[in-house]
C-alpha cells in the first residue's frame, strides 16, 4: 500500500507546532493518529480539511 501523500506532512507538522498524537486525537475527535501518519489509514475530504484546519495548512497542501 502506498502512503497517502498527508501522512508525513501531517506528522512533521504535528511535531513541529509541539502537539502530541494525544492531542491530535482530542482536538480532531479522530483515533489511529499513528496509523493516519503511518500512512496506512486514510482520511475523508473532511477530515483532510479538519486536519488542515488545525495545523494550520491549506486541504491542497495536504493533498500534494
Amino acid at each position: 500500500m502506498d502512503k497517502t501523500p498527508y501522512s508525513a506532512i501531517i506528522n512533521k507538522v504535528r511535531r513541529e507546532k509541539g502537539l502530541t498524537v494525544e492531542d491530535m486525537e482530542r482536538i480532531t475527535l479522530t483515533r489511529n493518529i499513528t496509523l493516519i501518519e503511518a500512512g496506512t489509514e486514510k482520511l475523508n475530504d473532511m477530515q483532510i480539511n479538519l486536519f488542515a484546519n488545525v495545523l494550520g495548512l491549506s486541504a491542497e497542501a495536504l493533498k500534494q
